[in-house]
């Protein structure tokens, strides 16, 4: 019965109660993110559980300050918590301290918060994961993330998801930092377009956003027309791998 508390470990060392929860992160549509020459994308595939959803009323891209995103992989109503706890994080850090919280710094107040939820009985550990964008002046561009068990890290690329394995072997044949945000969203497009094909099927849609000096670092959705343009390119190449 050791599976049903986050506080007995196995005789392995493990608790499974955070196994669960990081297979429903592993189990659920692709996430990514990645850094650029001038900038940071974040992208997600979003499956579309009917053609009468309305596209844009189930967000895994959420902002958390002017210079900060954040992208939810897993189980979203459990994002929309940790997503609310990171803004009001951010807004007591400006509140007590007088200045925007950095993205390393909230990456690690997230992961804790998301750790707690491993350590007490009355709690569950968190069914996703989340990927954090950030601009500051101090440390400039950066990619962090923190897993559903509160582990943080800084990022030049990750991916969490299904089509994770597809999407990190993409992004090592590839140096994003030599590319700008603009040269480097097709092939974002073609990663997420390569983890569907290789672990989903039906009906999908990809959000994508970025941080760029273009904007003044603000987190932003990309725009409805440069997206669709990178998705063209991305299944040009697509079409040109095939037919070699």
């Amino acid at each position: 019965m050791n599976d049903l508390s986050v506080t007995t470990f196995t005789q392995d060392g493990y608790i499974k109660q955070v196994e669960y929860a990081q297979k429903a992160v592993s189990d659920s549509e692709t996430i990514l993110g990645v850094r650029c020459k001038d900038g940071v994308i974040l992208g997600a595939e979003k499956k579309l559980q009917t053609k009468l959803m309305v596209e844009d009323s189930d967000r895994r891209i959420y902002n958390i300050q002017k210079n900060i995103g954040m992208i939810v992989g897993g189980r979203i109503p459990d994002g929309r918590n940790v997503v609310h706890r990171a803004r009001k994080e951010a807004q007591e850090y400006e509140k007590y301290f007088s200045m925007p919280i950095s993205g390393r710094i909230l990456s690690e107040r997230t992961g804790q918060y998301l750790h707690a939820h491993t350590l007490y009985g009355a709690y569950r550990p968190f069914g996703c994961s989340v990927i954090i964008s950030s601009y500051d002046p101090i440390d400039g561009l950066q990619l962090h993330q923190s897993d559903n068990a509160g582990y943080c890290l800084g990022y030049y690329a990750c991916a969490q998801g299904q089509g994770k394995q597809e999407v990190m072997a993409h992004f090592g044949r590839r140096n994003f930092r030599d590319l700008t945000c603009e040269e480097a969203l097709p092939y974002v497009i073609l990663a997420l377009n390569k983890a569907r094909k290789e672990a989903n099927e039906g009906i999908y849609q990809y959000e994508v956003s970025w941080i760029t000096e273009k904007n003044n670092y603000v987190h932003c959705h990309v725009p409805n027309d440069i997206r669709d343009s990178a998705q063209v390119q991305a299944e040009a190449m697509i079409e040109a791998e095939d037919s070699a």
